[in-house]
């Protein structure tokens, strides 16, 4: 049965290690002291929460900061490519949780959720 119901979120800007994970129910926020969940508070490897990182920083310069409502500097291949490695990250973040844990990426910039 889950236990911990979590969302993986790249937000803008923020603090690599805590703006990726979410908690989205009760139990989450309880366990993880609240709504955005540090990395190292998550029983994940220390090279999921690099991919995890490096992730964040990548999504990070899809937006033009001098600028923010001016398109994206990415190319159709680079949001391609994020796209890709984010769905793997997600999909290998699922495995290391294991069965406590229901996580969904909502890949918000792409209009999609992945569950």
């Amino acid at each position: 049965m889950v236990k911990y119901e979590l969302r993986l979120m790249f937000e803008w800007g923020g603090a690599a290690d805590e703006n990726v994970i979410w908690g989205i129910n009760d139990a989450a926020k309880e366990k993880f002291g609240g709504y955005d969940i540090k990395l190292d508070n998550l029983p994940i490897s220390v090279s999921m929460k690099e991919d995890l990182m490096r992730l964040h920083e990548w999504h990070d310069s899809a937006l033009n900061w001098e600028y923010p409502p001016d398109p994206s500097p990415w190319s159709t291949e680079e949001k391609e490519r994020f796209l890709k490695e984010s769905v793997q990250a997600f999909q290998k973040l699922r495995e290391e949780l294991g069965s406590d844990y229901h996580v969904v990426y909502d890949a918000f910039d792409y209009k999609q959720v992945f569950e």
